[in-house]
């Protein structure tokens, strides 16, 4: 029977780095055509930054279980809306982040609208576990930080925000919320999360 060939360590290394380097380019490029809602930067501290956000519009759904876990049956029901699940059968563009808020008990998890998108043009969900509101204008703290948005990790870098938000003398107003910027096959090292506050606006 013939040997199965193995490349030499050289050419394995060399195939490793590439496979890798062609996942990066793809993933970058799918992130490129993803909308973010826009924002101005009001303010830079020691490791966040002050963000004035207007009117956003919201699709959003409950989640079951402790601590919002179970989001990968919220983000079907969003993601179904958003792909024909309407009254119009009408694509809409997926945009980022996808923000988890919430607390005691109450969680849910919630797709920005594009921008051109309004309560008058949005068809209407099929899923009446799916509801469209307008978020008003506000002004948030925002911490990034990479890897996978665990429960342990965004506790800390929860605690950390609200710690440098009181250094500052910066008020809080509400809940803290998740934002998640990237897919789940993106490298850990290269997602893109971040703790949202919404402040009394220094």
């Amino acid at each position: 029977m013939t040997a199965l060939l193995r490349p030499s360590p050289g050419v394995a290394f060399f195939l490793v780095i590439f496979g890798a380097w062609a996942l990066t380019s793809i993933n970058l490029a799918r992130a490129a055509r993803v909308k973010e809602p826009p924002f101005t930067v009001v303010g830079s501290y020691n490791g966040f930054e002050l963000r004035n956000y207007g009117v956003l519009l919201m699709a959003s759904t409950p989640l079951d279980g402790q601590e919002g876990r179970n989001m990968d049956q919220g983000f079907r029901r969003l993601a179904g809306y958003i792909f024909g699940g309407n009254s119009e059968a009408q694509q809409i563009a997926m945009t980022a982040p996808v923000i988890r808020e919430g607390g005691q008990g109450s969680w849910h998890l919630s797709f920005v609208m594009p921008a051109e998108m309004t309560l008058e043009n949005l068809p209407e969900p099929l899923d009446d576990r799916v509801s469209l509101a307008p978020v008003p204008a506000r002004t948030v703290a925002a911490l990034r930080f990479s890897g996978w948005a665990t429960k342990r990790r965004v506790k800390s870098h929860t605690s950390k925000l609200v710690a440098r938000l009181e250094e500052q003398g910066i008020s809080t107003a509400g809940q803290a919320m998740v934002a998640q910027y990237d897919p789940p096959f993106r490298l850990p090292f290269m997602r893109r999360n971040e703790i949202l506050v919404e402040v009394i606006s220094p």
